[in-house]
């Protein structure tokens, strides 16, 4: 990383640090985005070439560019595709068992809950990921085109990591986000959940 991007990745972490800082403590609505450049002592039109958008400052720390499709093209080219994505899913578990870390999420998405905005944007996020998701499984998997079946699976892989996401903050952190993910792969593996079909 050259000198010119360490230096726009710090301020792109400062300004997340400030804005987050804010939310906590007047809540998400109530700050605007000028009070975090003047928090930030950063001019009003740098913090939007950074964050168009405010929705942008607050879900930047769930950090989910590339989520699930950074770990998967991180495994082993040999790895068949399903041990492949069931790793990479624990993977993208592991970042939120760090005590700072998990509490850190909590409180964002407990933000993002009870932000309408927010949460749609967020909606759109993971859908842009599920999408970024299959490309790399077809790569993987050498398929020239990202097919309905990889779609399905890309889609697949996402709603178990939710799925386990949302049992991990609904146990309030009784086991860690890794057991859970594991759980509800263990889940899928064994059919216990219904899986809909037709004659």
């Amino acid at each position: 990383m050259g000198l010119r991007e360490k230096k726009a990745d710090r301020t792109r972490r400062l300004l997340i640090d400030v804005a987050v800082e804010l939310f906590f403590e007047y809540g998400f609505d109530q700050v605007t985005m000028e009070q975090i450049a003047e928090q930030a002592e950063i001019g009003t039109s740098t913090l939007y070439r950074y964050f168009p958008s405010k929705d942008l400052l607050l879900l930047a720390p769930l950090d989910l560019e590339g989520g699930l499709a950074g770990p998967l093209r991180d495994r082993p080219a040999d790895e068949p595709i399903d041990l492949a994505l069931g790793n990479a899913i624990l993977e993208a578990a592991r970042s939120y068992d760090s005590p700072e870390r998990s509490t850190y999420i909590l409180r964002i998405r407990d933000l993002i809950d009870h932000a309408p905005g927010p949460r749609a944007r967020l909606w759109d996020t993971l859908a842009q990921e599920s999408e970024l998701l299959a490309e790399v499984i077809a790569e993987r998997v050498g398929s020239p085109e990202v097919s309905a079946e990889l779609r399905m699976t890309a889609s697949l892989a996402m709603m178990v990591l939710g799925q386990a996401a949302d049992a991990w903050r609904a146990g309030n952190q009784e086991a860690s986000a890794v057991e859970y993910t594991h759980d509800a792969l263990a889940m899928l593996a064994s059919g216990a959940a219904i899986m809909p079909r037709v004659d």
